[in-house]
């Protein structure tokens, strides 16, 4: 009987945030949208699957309703850049007003191990 030997990927998404806003922020709303981006984003299956890494880097501002407005968004590869927008558009942030308006920038690298 032969031994298969299956290679194991161990897949991460490393987040990096920067903030480009100098005015006085709800630091509360604003940790609470990192937490939110951190938990919400996973590798994506197809992508995994597939063996694709890549990056999105996307600049985003939160709205009154906090929502996630993304202003400016580039990527190595079309399918993380599109699976980076479906998710931020589905984020909503609660009682967002008061840190509304400030800009973030967030970097996503998809990576195999």
């Amino acid at each position: 009987m032969k031994t298969k030997n299956f290679a194991i990927m161990i897949s991460t998404i490393l987040i990096s945030v920067f903030s480009l806003s100098a005015q006085a922020v709800n630091t509360s709303s604003v940790t609470i949208l990192d937490d939110v981006i951190k938990s919400v984003f996973k590798y994506p299956a197809e992508a995994k699957s597939e063996g694709i890494t890549g990056f999105v880097i996307v600049e985003v501002q939160m709205d009154n309703d906090g929502r996630i407005n993304v202003k400016q968004i580039n990527s190595d590869n079309e399918m993380l850049k599109n699976y980076v927008i479906s998710q931020l558009n589905n984020i909503k942030i609660p009682n967002a007003a008061i840190g509304a308006d400030e800009v973030r920038i967030y970097k996503f690298k998809f990576k195999l191990i």
